[in-house]
């Protein structure tokens, strides 16, 4: 057995990497990935839905008794569509390419974090 300076055997490590370590860097690694891969198909009315999920169940159910041959996805897109065509997508758009930008410093930050 090779020894170290000292004289002693070296140290084994005789634990496994800390699972909630791995999990939590996982975690976070999927986390920046969305928000990349968000960020980079990041349009208007992508983030109307995402930010609009409530009002847009909330249609959802006004149009059903209204459409009841209309399921799941066809639902949704009636209902978005109703909202997004009263939005003032003017200012989706604008807080879209804002968002863009603001994601993609919060990733190079965030990796630099990592990294460091």
């Amino acid at each position: 057995m090779r020894r170290n300076p000292t004289g002693q055997a070296p140290r084994v490590a005789t634990e496994e990497p800390s699972s909630s370590g791995i999990e939590s860097t996982a975690k976070a690694a999927t986390t920046l990935l969305r928000a990349l891969s968000f960020a980079g198909n990041l349009t208007a009315r992508r983030l109307f839905q995402d930010e609009m999920k409530d009002q847009i169940r909330a249609t959802e159910d006004k149009l059903l008794p209204l459409h009841p041959h209309l399921k799941g996805g066809a639902l949704h897109n009636m209902a978005t569509a109703e909202l997004w065509d009263a939005a003032d997508q003017s200012v989706w758009e604008e807080r879209a390419k804002e968002m863009a930008v603001d994601v993609f410093g919060y990733a190079h930050g965030y990796c630099l974090h990592i990294l460091c």
